[in-house]
């Protein structure tokens, strides 16, 4: 190893020294050429998608053409599993993001209508849910299982609107103290 680099070394001090210059000089544009291009370059993805019924995520990253799929369940897939009945998940997009070689987001969530469950989140849900009456919970679940995007627009916001309004005041309790 050391001969390789002696005779490197001999190369390198054989040049003229004008070409040195030239050659540090076009490194160093190349180099900064590369770093605003590098910043377009995706190297890292995530999308998601969530269970219409329970509400389990799966997500599925991809760095540098490596895939990894991952399955989360939370509070609410288990009150689901004891409150309604079984199901085949039936998978909603929620989007996707990528990332370039800084680690910063270039790729937003992309196009295409997401279901409106997917801007519920799952503890309000959960929360709302549990209190509520065994005809509210058949008929969100209905609302949100229509074909028609008025039906579920109303179903998710049935639980939302009251859940923000909620929030809402509580915060307003606690700056005025």
């Amino acid at each position: 190893m050391s001969a390789e680099r002696e005779q490197l070394k001999r190369f390198a001090f054989s040049l003229p020294p004008a070409r040195r210059v030239a050659l540090w000089i076009g490194g160093t544009v190349g180099f900064v050429f590369m770093l605003p291009i590098m910043f377009f370059v995706i190297v890292h993805s995530e999308a998601s998608s969530t269970c219409l019924y329970c509400r389990t995520e799966t997500k599925t990253a991809t760095t540098l053409g490596w895939r990894m799929d991952r399955t989360n369940e939370n509070a609410f897939t288990e009150w689901y599993r004891e409150h309604r009945p079984m199901h085949e998940h039936l998978w909603m997009w929620r989007g996707r993001v990528g990332y370039n070689i800084y680690g910063l987001p270039i790729q937003g969530r992309g196009c295409g209508g997401r279901h409106p469950i997917t801007d519920l989140p799952w503890k309000w849900e959960l929360e709302y849910l549990q209190t509520a009456s065994p005809e509210f919970v058949n008929g969100f679940f209905s609302g949100i299982l229509s074909t028609n995007r008025s039906a579920q627009r109303i179903a998710v916001r049935s639980i939302n609107d009251p859940m923000w309004e909620r929030t809402l005041s509580e915060y307003r309790h606690s700056q005025a103290k």
